[in-house]
């Protein structure tokens, strides 16, 4: 384990010192816990928006993607209709 010192605002600092209040043994076991709880929300944060960067990019795309996939099917469904009628 690495030491690490930090400066925390007063009104902070106040809230750390009631740590053992909330069922912590102790400042640093508590400071631990919140720090690796907060990175590990931060990591599913920047997941979250490089997922969203990813869609907004792709969205042009995907867009062409839907329109040649229902013009095909438009045809297709034209030709089935078409042979169904006895004209094909």
């Amino acid at each position: 384990m690495r030491r690490v010192t930090i400066y925390l605002p007063e009104d902070v600092y106040a809230e750390v010192e009631a740590a053992k209040k909330w069922g912590w043994n102790s400042r640093s076991e508590m400071l631990r816990e919140l720090v690796a709880s907060c990175l590990s929300e931060w990591r599913k944060g920047a997941q979250r928006r490089r997922l969203a960067i990813g869609y907004q990019e792709m969205g042009e795309l995907n867009c062409q993607l839907a329109e040649e996939a229902m013009i095909q099917d438009s045809c297709t469904l034209d030709e089935y209709e078409e042979y169904i009628a006895g004209k094909y």
